[in-house]
């Protein structure tokens, strides 16, 4: 989801588009890959208060945790897993709770000095 989310940030900073991108990412990675895309170019990565998140960032984050807790004992090294927690809780310290597992977009969308929300997300267009 968080390299996803960084391929979709770039492809809007540098004026490709997030349609092309999720586009190549289906055809280069497949359904999986192309579902992740549209969970965040379609908003769902915040969704409206009055809705539940697909997968809750609360969920996702202690997931990341205990699989982090399982490698370090094992001497692995998830430095990807680690950046994503790392955005995750960014992302639900900045816009609250209702988040889902994809929300690392919108801190994604910040680093890259865009807004954390998108147009279809809960706070698009503002």
């Amino acid at each position: 989801m968080e390299a996803v989310g960084e391929a979709q940030v770039f492809a809007e900073r540098t004026g490709l588009g997030t349609g092309p991108m999720e586009e190549l990412i289906g055809e280069a990675f497949g359904a999986v890959a192309g579902g992740y895309s549209k969970r965040l170019t379609s908003g769902a990565y915040a969704p409206s208060l009055d809705s539940r998140p697909g997968f809750g960032v609360s969920l996702a984050i202690k997931d990341a945790n205990h699989a982090l807790a399982i490698a370090n004992e094992q001497n692995v090294r998830l430095p990807g897993l680690q950046v994503a927690r790392e955005n995750m809780m960014a992302a639900r310290e900045y816009a609250g709770e209702c988040l889902d597992s994809s929300s690392m977009y919108g801190v994604l969308r910040q680093q890259a000095g865009l807004e954390f929300w998108n147009e279809k997300s809960r706070k698009g267009g503002r």
